[in-house]
């Protein structure tokens, strides 16, 4: 029939049966088309109607039974081949039907469920929260590291000395920061760790760096209780290491030891009637704004070398 004499309905009818055939199962795809030929055929348009209607239907008959019988086929093997457990080719052949591959996965995730297995992936360094932030935390430190040494970024170099406090490398990335620019010689407060019980002194300023310090801020009382520090620890070190210290006397023994040298009352007379005193702790805050806003760091490496 010549596509000017037909009606709108029929029109719409053979749109919708080729419509229909591409959705046809492979299997059975020459009955879609079969369906399609005879459409022509059709003169009133109720009749076309009725004819796309019962292709429909058909239509949805013919899906499910073909996805019903793709549940017995095994995965990557399509419809369009047949089947055999006997192998042909080069290489595996798949043998298992798809239903048992869903069947096997369902209870593989269902395996999940039990608080056993979650207990043991929960202790897993890689699966638990705080092993994934860790070895995230130690990506992006490693990446910076790698940034700090090809860019020589003075306030990244301070950064990493404050995020990597524990690392026996942290006091010469804040010393290559103060040389590079010396308004960051306040990071090496920030760079002290005391530990009475550290007898060699390896997180220890030296004398020069606190002199340095104290040459930088000279108003500021803080680098002179360093000094009065690094005096009093070879006597607190003799009487925390001892075995015979009086657990009731000890603070008081070493203090009356150490309040007979003159240079550690020089220095506590330095520090008390310095015009201020303060730990430059706006100052490091200020520095680790500008350092995660100029790399994009997470809250978690910010928060290392705030309080590492």
């Amino acid at each position: 029939m010549p596509a000017q004499s037909l009606s709108l309905s029929q029109r719409l009818s053979a749109f919708l049966a080729r419509r229909i055939v591409r959705l046809w199962p492979a299997e059975t795809r020459e009955w879609g088309l079969a369906f399609e030929a005879e459409l022509p055929e059709i003169t009133t348009p109720m009749g076309s109607a009725r004819w796309v209607l019962g292709g429909t239907i058909l239509l949805t008959k013919e899906s499910l039974r073909s996805f019903m019988k793709s549940l017995w086929r095994p995965l990557g093997v399509p419809a369009s081949v047949a089947y055999s457990p006997v192998q042909h080719g080069p290489g595996p052949a798949p043998r298992l039907p798809r239903v048992l591959a869903a069947f096997f996965l369902l209870a593989s995730l269902a395996v999940l469920c039990l608080p056993e297995i979650r207990a043991s992936l929960a202790s897993s360094v890689l699966l638990s929260r705080i092993g994934v932030e860790g070895y995230i935390h130690q990506r992006n430190i490693q990446r910076l590291r790698r940034e700090a040494r090809t860019n020589h970024d003075p306030q990244l170099l301070a950064f990493l000395s404050l995020a990597l406090l524990y690392d026996p490398d942290h006091l010469r990335l804040a010393d290559e920061a103060i040389h590079l620019d010396r308004s960051l010689t306040w990071i090496d407060y920030s760079e002290v760790w005391w530990n009475f019980l550290d007898p060699d002194r390896r997180h220890f300023l030296s004398g020069e760096r606190i002199e340095r310090l104290q040459k930088f801020d000279p108003q500021n009382g803080a680098p002179y209780l360093l000094t009065a520090e690094a005096l009093s620890h070879p006597v607190k070190l003799a009487y925390y290491a001892s075995p015979h210290r009086s657990a009731l006397n000890e603070t008081e023994a070493w203090e009356l030891d150490v309040a007979k040298d003159p240079a550690w009352l020089a220095a506590m007379d330095r520090a008390f009637s310095a015009a201020e005193f303060h730990d430059y702790s706006a100052k490091q805050l200020a520095l680790v704004r500008q350092v995660s806003e100029r790399y994009r760091l997470s809250t978690r490496d910010a928060m290392e070398a705030l309080y590492s």
